[in-house]
């Protein structure tokens, strides 16, 4: 069944699943700095964008990785 598969589709939904991934993790990060420090969201909310980014950017560079190997 998995090798029936189009590469392309399977290398979109392993994308669209680090994406998914990368997005629960940001808003789980922006919620828990919110509750912590609800004064300072605004500075939080900037912060969180700056890992979010991060994340993605680590998370291409890993898929990446793998798709070499």
């Amino acid at each position: 069944m998995i090798n029936s598969l189009p590469s392309t589709g399977s290398t979109n939904f392993i994308v669209v699943v680090i994406v998914i991934i990368a997005l629960l993790s940001f808003f789980l990060k922006t919620r828990a700095l919110f509750v912590s420090n609800p004064l300072g969201f605004f500075d939080v909310k900037m912060l969180s964008i700056y890992s979010f980014l991060y994340e993605l950017l680590t998370s291409k560079f890993l898929f990446e990785i793998l798709l070499i190997k």
